[in-house]
């Protein structure tokens, strides 16, 4: 997903034909697998007015969310367990790489939880593998409006002409800087193009700030990719989904920009999974691109000025990579229409 904007979206994958092909090579693994012992179905009763009057219940979140986003996930669950009497919420975090084959397995094992956060590129994967529940009715029992809601992030919750996940947030990256040296070189705002970002790297080099951008060669390094090539008129996959086109000129120009800010020494060669994020932190690093997900930590460290901005265009035109969390409720194989109603009013 990239950046929202009002501008109309370039030609490429529709939203239906992306998911649809995502879920086409599930379905071969998964309805031999499943068969007749395949989880039910079901969203239970309706719920008036998104309250749970019935009998006392624990039901289970699970989700992925660590970092800085974790304590936040827990107060918002401890908030709701603390707001009525009926409903206990127990989380379960699972990393979010060994998330997706563990709460499957657990689904169709019988043994799956109440309700989790799915990233929504997995909506049409786990739809198909007949993990998780259509929530048509849901969206209405609980009263919700595509209007409360950034278009694209609504409209990629529905595959198949049904709805699978509810959005619960948007998350990019950002441009992150270190205002303390910003400062001490005589910058003020952060870069919005190319151009203006380059000045900058050379300003903070001739201040003294050495290596003031570290450009990651992994994570999250295909992300800033993305946001590249897009931002060069790109497209990762053709139209129809079955070439790779990320090899074009857009995406040279994208892998030139990002290995030249090492070549003119403004990054160390081979930054390592989020060691330019830990570098930033402790103060050795003017700019980093990273999600926003850090925000919730970079409030925790003493004596760090930092803003956050967004990723220059460096390209022809704003673009950046974007995702969104949806909340989704996992079919059973033996549903109970009280953890049902339950987890439809925690989803409220």
């Amino acid at each position: 997903m990239r950046q929202m904007s009002d501008r109309e979206p370039r030609t490429g994958v529709s939203r239906r034909r992306f998911l649809e092909l995502c879920a086409m090579g599930a379905v071969a693994t998964s309805v031999g697998a499943c068969g007749a012992a395949s989880p039910q179905a079901e969203t239970g009763p309706p719920l008036e007015g998104g309250e749970y009057d019935g009998p006392p219940v624990t039901i289970e979140f699970w989700h992925g969310f660590t970092g800085g986003d974790g304590p936040a996930m827990g107060a918002l669950v401890d908030d709701f367990n603390g707001s009525q009497d009926n409903i206990t919420v127990k989380t379960n975090t699972v990393q979010w790489a060994q998330y997706y084959q563990r709460v499957v397995a657990a689904v169709h094992a019988g043994q799956g939880p109440d309700i989790g956060a799915m990233h929504v590129e997995q909506l049409a994967t786990q739809a198909a593998r007949q993990t998780v529940n259509p929530l048509d009715d849901v969206v209405e029992e609980l009263g919700l409006q595509a209007r409360e809601y950034p278009e694209e992030v609504w409209e990629r919750g529905v595959f198949n002409e049904q709805r699978y996940g509810i959005p619960f947030d948007v998350h990019s990256l950002a441009s992150y800087a270190n205002q303390g040296l910003l400062s001490s070189a005589g910058l003020r705002a952060q870069p919005a193009t190319g151009a203006e970002l380059e000045q900058a790297l050379a300003t903070l080099v001739q201040s003294g700030a050495q290596q003031p951008l570290w450009m990651p060669n992994r994570w999250p390094a295909h992300l800033i990719f993305l946001s590249l090539l897009w931002q060069y008129g790109g497209e990762p996959y053709s139209e129809d989904g079955r070439e790779a086109t990320f090899d074009d000129e857009a995406g040279v120009a994208a892998l030139e920009w990002m290995t030249g800010v090492v070549q003119a020494g403004f990054s160390p060669e081979n930054v390592a999974i989020d060691s330019q994020y830990t570098a930033f932190k402790n103060g050795d690093g003017a700019f980093t691109w990273d999600g926003i997900w850090q925000i919730n930590d970079l409030n925790t460290v003493e004596g760090l000025e930092w803003s956050m901005a967004p990723v220059p265009t460096i390209g022809e035109e704003p673009a950046v990579w974007a995702n969104s969390h949806q909340l989704v409720l996992f079919r059973s194989r033996e549903p109970d229409d009280d953890r049902l109603q339950a987890a439809k009013a925690f989803m409220a």
